[in-house]
C-alpha cells in the first residue's frame, strides 16, 4: 500500500495523502468515483463523497449546503479529492 509512514505534518503532506487515498479508491472500485472532500475542523477532521448531479442548479445547491457545513463546524481548510476521465488521473 502506497501510505505516509506518519501522520500528514503540514498542508503538502495533508494533499498528497488524500491524493493517495483517492487513487487508491479508484484502484479499489474499478469505476468512477465521487468527489473526496477532506474538511479541518477544531474537533477534527470529516471525510465526504458526494455525488454530483449533472445539473448546474442541483450542484450548486451541494455546494452551498458544504459550505454551509464548513461554516457551522467552522472548517479550518478543506482538500478536493476528484477523478478525471480524459487523461485518467486524480487531482
Amino acid at each position: 500500500m502506497d501510505r505516509l509512514p506518519r501522520d500528514p505534518r503540514n498542508f503538502r503532506e495533508l494533499v498528497e495523502a488524500d491524493l493517495r487515498r483517492a487513487a487508491r479508491l479508484v484502484i479499489k472500485v474499478q469505476d468512477e468515483i465521487d468527489p473526496q472532500i477532506r474538511i479541518a475542523t477544531p474537533e477534527g477532521d470529516y471525510w465526504i463523497a458526494v455525488t454530483l448531479p449533472k445539473d448546474d442548479y442541483a450542484r450548486k445547491v451541494i455546494f452551498r449546503n458544504l459550505a454551509l457545513f464548513m461554516a457551522w463546524k467552522q472548517a479550518l481548510g478543506f482538500t478536493l479529492a476528484s477523478e478525471l476521465i480524459e487523461p485518467d488521473a486524480v487531482y
